[in-house]
Order: C-alpha cells, then sequence, then structure tokens
C-alpha cells in the first residue's frame, strides 16, 4: 500500500531543497566577486555551508511532517462500524484486553486497564460501539461480584470513564442491542 504524501511537507522538502541550491549559487558568485584573482574560497565555503546547514534544517522539518502524517494515517479513525461487537462475554474466553489491544491498539488498551486498575476494577467484558472513541466496559470492583456498565471515551490522552446513564444516546443505543 502506498502511503499518501502530505502535501506540506513536500512543499517545505522542495522549499529546502531550493534554498540549498540558491545559496550554492550565491556562493560561487561572491566568491567570484571577492577577489579579482580567481575564486574566494573562504567567501564561498562560508555561502555553501550555510545553504547545506539551512536547507537540510527546512528539509528536516518536512521529513517531521511526513512522519507526523504517517502516523496519522496509521491510527485508527472510529468511524462508524456497521456491526457492533460485543467481545469477551463468558462462552468466549476472550481476554478483554487483548480484544482491545486487536481493535484499537497497544497504547489505547494500556490507557484503560491502567484507568480501571487504578479504581481497583476487573474488566469483564468490552463492547466497541459505533461511536467515535466511545466503547462500553462491563466491570466490577476486585472481590465483589455486581458489575456495572461504564463509557469509556479514548479520545486525547486519557482514558475517561463515565456510568453507561451519563450518556443518554449510548444508553440507547446499548439497551436497542440487547432485543
Amino acid at each position: 500500500m502506498a502511503i499518501k504524501r502530505n502535501m506540506i511537507g513536500t512543499i517545505i522538502l522542495w522549499i529546502g531543497i531550493i534554498f540549498m541550491v540558491i545559496l550554492f549559487l550565491i556562493g560561487i558568485y561572491s566568491g567570484n566577486a571577492a577577489s579579482h584573482f580567481g575564486m574566494a574560497w573562504p567567501v564561498t565555503l562560508t555561502w555553501w555551508g550555510y545553504g547545506f546547514v539551512i536547507g537540510m534544517l527546512i528539509i528536516g522539518f518536512s521529513e517531521v511532517i511526513e512522519l507526523l502524517n504517517r502516523i496519522w494515517l496509521a491510527q485508527p479513525k472510529g468511524e462508524l462500524m456497521e456491526n457492533h461487537q460485543v467481545l469477551g462475554s463468558n462462552s468466549e474466553k476472550i481476554n478483554p484486553k487483548d480484544v482491545i489491544i486487536d481493535k484499537l491498539g497497544g497504547h489505547t488498551a494500556n490507557r484503560i486497564y491502567e484507568l480501571y486498575g487504578m479504581q481497583g476494577k476487573v474488566i469483564e467484558e468490552v463492547i466497541i460501539t459505533p461511536y467515535k472513541n466511545k466503547m462500553i466496559v462491563k466491570a466490577r470492583l476486585e472481590g465483589d461480584d455486581q458489575s456495572t456498565y461504564d463509557v469509556v471515551n479514548t479520545a486525547g490522552n486519557d482514558a475517561i470513564n463515565s456510568p453507561l446513564n451519563k450518556d443518554p444516546e449510548l444508553e440507547a443505543w446499548f439497551n436497542n442491542q440487547d432485543k
């Protein structure tokens, strides 16, 4: 699969290359103009050095933009899924953390497990929803038999959980799935 190039990164790359070429030519001109007996190499090399360093900094900046673009393209987009998946139910014997890692990536899974670990809860079931960056997690306190359903929002750098009844739209979707 070919990775789509970022237009801004490509433009900045060409600006860096053009900058290097222009300063190379200025170096030749300045070296000739500074001396009546041929090339003044210290002047020429100074301009070439400036052109190389500044041009490479600009090209490096364009590469950073390209790499960020590749990372962004590799991230799950959180688009609406046609069929939700209930994963990790008792009959399937699937580790919910493996499900989260498979569907959303290791970083997201670690954030969610750290969140519930700090709260002293054990995750029993994970339900991937068609809503962007939201999933439903069935969890219980360690040593307790009563489970609760939470909405976990994974947008941004943190995973934030709240009771399912605090999100009426998602609660209505969840209740319609049981029918």
